[in-house]
């Protein structure tokens, strides 16, 4: 599935996104071993310039439930990048097996100015 991501320069941005299989069925989360999302912006070939895992809060505040749907909340000091799109994904890391991916979404997360 695609995701869409909008935010604001600077300003704090709450989302929920859901994490599905091929057949559009929320994808179970192992809460007891437990797994692991994450998101990661960045511009195409590039290094993330902002992760937001749900083991922790980033030193800007954005966190990411461990839960499907997940919320995700981008703190400001996490969005004082250049206005414009970036590529983005969600992955779901599997607690279990030495870090292996289970499932990975990809899409847009474009960011406006602070008008």
């Amino acid at each position: 599935m695609s995701i869409f991501l909008s935010a604001y320069v600077g300003r704090t941005s709450q989302h929920t996104l859901s994490l599905l299989d091929q057949a559009g069925d929320l994808i179970t989360i192992d809460t007891e071993t437990p797994d692991r999302i994450l998101l990661r912006i960045f511009r195409t070939g590039g290094e993330a310039l902002v992760e937001v895992s749900s083991f922790a809060a980033t030193a800007a505040g954005s966190t990411l439930t461990l839960a499907n749907p997940t919320t995700l909340v981008l703190g400001e000091g996490d969005l004082d990048l250049d206005p414009g799109a970036y590529d983005c994904e969600a992955i779901l890391v599997d607690g279990d097996d030495d870090g292996r991916i289970k499932h990975a979404d990809t899409g847009v997360f474009m960011l406006h100015g602070s008008s």
